[in-house]
């Protein structure tokens, strides 16, 4: 009879871990498994467009006169902070550091995209100068990759909730209904931000 007792109440334990590793909290093991392969797949990228960033304002310090570039230097110091910061775990301060850090370098793409053909600031043509093209190529080429991934892994989560569970969790579900629908790449890369927030809310909060 002990033993009998001792096996239902592990079972217990086992199928209420379980169950909360699948809910909607820092815990949840997707959560988790999420977090880790994208910074693991972020940090090494983080590194070159800071190596990028650091050589741009130390060019931008010799050539600059007066304030005329004092926002984009504060922002590449701001990449350089962040990049600074990190550590190769998964926890919610680094990947505040790598969101924000992704943040800017899409602004980046998005302004170095609009004035490319006219080339008509140092900063821009020192960012090509420094590879900026080549490296909004390969992040974009790695992050399509890696969202695909994302969404096998989200597909198989899903299946394995349970009535109950899939109920609670809607908005979530909801949410990769039309993230899995959106075509623009910036778009997609700044919804996938969201995933992270319906885990861990606070995220971000300040901002």
């Amino acid at each position: 009879m002990k033993v009998f007792v001792i096996v239902v109440l592990v079972a217990q334990i086992i199928l209420a871990t379980e169950v909360l590793e699948k809910e909607l909290n820092e815990n949840n093991q997707f959560y988790k498994n999420t977090l880790k392969e994208y910074l693991e797949h972020s940090y090494t990228f983080a590194e070159r467009f800071a190596g990028m960033c650091e050589k741009v304002l130390a060019d931008l310090k010799q050539h600059d006169d007066g304030s005329e570039f004092q926002s984009q230097k504060a922002e590449l110091e701001d990449v350089l902070h962040y990049v600074a910061a990190m550590k190769k775990d998964e926890n919610e301060k680094t990947l505040e550091h790598m969101l924000k850090l992704h943040e800017i370098l899409l602004s980046a793409a998005k302004e170095f995209k609009e004035t490319h053909q006219a080339k008509q600031t140092l900063i821009n043509q020192l960012f090509e100068k420094y590879g900026a093209k080549v490296i909004v190529h390969d992040f974009r080429k790695g992050f399509v990759e890696y969202l695909k991934n994302f969404e096998t892994n989200f597909v198989e989560y899903e299946q394995s909730l349970s009535a109950e569970q899939l109920e609670s969790q809607g908005k979530l579900i909801q949410w990769f209904k039309e993230f899995k629908e959106e075509q623009s790449f910036a778009k997609k890369f700044t919804s996938f931000v969201t995933f992270f927030k319906f885990f861990a809310p606070n995220l971000l909060k300040n901002e």
